[in-house]
Parts: structure tokens; sequence; C-alpha cells
């Protein structure tokens, strides 16, 4: 956790990692933490994604969306139906079919819609 907290940093990104908080990492061939998001259960079925971080040396390379892609495909295979987060990246998330909506407050992902072959 302490290597994703330090890429958060590097960003200049401030972040506090709780007890509630799960995490999903991007390791490298040799282990080591290139990237990961976090994320905290709000509801029964919904969960908030706090966010998403890729060291900038492994930008531009889909090491995101394939974090993208296995944290959508984890929290289906639990139950849960939706996906909330915040408008960092607004953009970038709404390929991976997310959308504003006026009673979260931030951006929204129905997990049971099946947008893309995940």
């Amino acid at each position: 956790m302490a290597r994703l907290l330090q890429l958060f940093h590097e960003s200049n990104l401030t972040v506090t990692f709780g007890a509630e908080h799960e995490y999903l990492l991007c390791l490298d061939a040799r282990d080591t933490v290139i990237g990961g998001l976090f994320y905290r259960q709000v509801g029964p079925d919904r969960v908030y994604m706090e966010k998403v971080m890729v060291g900038r040396k492994h930008r531009g390379k889909g090491v995101s969306d394939g974090l993208m892609r296995v944290f959508i495909r984890r929290l289906r295979s639990r139950g849960h139906r939706r996906l909330e987060t915040g408008f960092f990246q607004p953009e970038y998330l709404r390929r991976f079919g997310f959308r504003t909506d006026p009673t979260s407050g931030g951006l929204v992902r129905d997990l049971q819609a099946d947008l893309f072959p995940f």
C-alpha cells in the first residue's frame, strides 16, 4: 500500500487510505506496484471508487484500462450493481460506461448493464 500511496503523491494527488478501503493493485514482472485503485462499499450493492493511478513511466500502455476491466469484472462477480466515483478524469471514465447522475453528485456506472465485454 505504501508504494501505491507514493504513486499518488508523486502525481501531487493527496489521498487518505482508511480501514474501510479495499485495493486493486497492478504489479510488473518484478512484483513492483506500478498502479492501482482504491474503493469502499457504500451500500449493499454499491461501491465508491476513490481514485485510480498508474505510475508515470507506465502510462499510455493500457495499464489503467486493464485495472478498470478487472475491477468491473470483480465487482460484478460479487453482486454489486452500481459503481460510483467523483469527477476525477470524467472523459476517461466515460469510456467505461460512466455517466453523470444528479442523485449521486458524481459519475456512476450500472454494473449490470452489459456495455462492454469485460
